[in-house]
């Protein structure tokens, strides 16, 4: 409902300028909402079978913890974009897209993201420390890892490795860059799946 200008001639300056931003942000465009996301195949659905792994805790650097999508603009320099954001956090679907891929890597529909709601027995966990995962608008992508792989509840390492993983974005927008991290993450999945179907050698 507009407020009558006479009310406004009337209204102390800051509580003007007040009106007038919250006015002027009522009428933007929403922002654009994206996420990395794979799809789940029908090999996976029915009873329980394959290896029990579990995926957690899965670290990420603390400049992607905001809902703005982040970009190279520099070796010493990001953009964040208020217009380009996340509809859930990136560790969230970071962690949902391993899952996926690591299930679909070990014809397995026992991988879980830890911590679980439910205590299972498990074959194997990963743990995964993230120290950079973003790219630039029409270049590339870039995801930096280590990982770790421990036997059922073993305290004593397995395996630990450092994966880096680059991705080209196809197309001059944040579409095709979140489809480059999709990717990017889903063949983080495939290295983790090889060196369990290896037996962590």
């Amino acid at each position: 409902m507009p407020i009558p200008l006479r009310m406004l001639s009337l209204a102390p300056l800051p509580i003007l300028f007040l009106v007038l931003l919250l006015g002027g942000c009522a009428t933007g465009p929403s922002p654009n909402l994206y996420m990395l996301d794979v799809p789940f195949t029908s090999q996976l659905a029915g009873i329980e079978k394959g290896l029990a792994v579990g995926i957690g805790p899965l670290e990420m650097p603390h400049y992607l913890d905001r809902p703005q999508i982040i970009t190279r603009a520099g070796v010493n320099r990001l953009q964040a974009s208020e217009a380009q954001v996340w509809a859930e956090p990136i560790e969230d679907s970071t962690s949902r897209v391993l899952v996926v891929t690591i299930a679909r890597a070990l014809n397995s529909n026992r991988v879980y993201r830890l911590p679980q709601r439910v205590r299972t027995t498990l074959d194997w966990r990963v743990t995964i420390d993230v120290g950079r995962f973003d790219g630039t608008i029409g270049g590339d992508v870039l995801l930096a890892a280590r990982w770790s792989l421990y036997r059922g509840d073993d305290k004593d390492v397995s395996l630990t490795r450092v994966s880096i993983v680059e991705e080209a974005v196809a197309e001059q927008d944040y579409e095709a860059l979140v489809a480059a991290q999709t990717r990017a993450v889903v063949r983080l999945g495939e290295e983790i799946a090889a060196a369990i179907r290896s037996g962590g050698l």
